[in-house]
């Protein structure tokens, strides 16, 4: 190979090494927007409320979304796990139970629409934010 070859071809290289840097750069903006999309803007309910990780997932969903199919909360909690590392799909009906409990000292009821998945009305989001801003404010 002679040397205009051997430059041609490194300049090349260079080229799509910068491309694919630039690529991968997009392409993480791009989860990051989906992930917004998908489960809301990050978002932390009040530390005194002591919501462990995966129930303040699910309250931020139900805070973006409403309303919450049973596959749509598996995602909200595990989306970061491979399918091989999920738990059982049994699991989001405790953390569901144990978000409740928290919640109704509040005043904020999840309800239950039978074979289809659960939700937060649009009083008890509005409620919920009321609770958010209060907090931060006394702190």
């Amino acid at each position: 190979m002679n040397c205009r070859a051997c430059d041609t071809t490194r300049r090349h290289m260079v080229a799509v090494r910068e491309e694919n840097d630039a690529l991968r750069d997009q392409i993480a903006g791009l989860e990051q927007d989906l992930k917004r999309a998908r489960f809301g803007e990050p978002w932390a309910a009040p530390h005194a409320w002591k919501l462990a990780k995966p129930e303040n997932r699910l309250l931020r969903a139900f805070r973006t979304h409403g309303f919450l199919t049973k596959a749509a909360a598996f995602s909200a909690v595990y989306h970061d796990r491979h399918v091989a590392d999920t738990p059982e799909t049994d699991t989001i009906t405790v953390f569901l139970c144990r978000l409740r409990k928290r919640l109704r000292p509040h005043g904020v009821e999840i309800y239950t629409r039978w074979g289809q998945g659960w939700g937060i009305d649009d009083a008890n989001r509005a409620r919920l934010d009321e609770l958010t801003t209060q907090t931060e404010s006394s702190e």
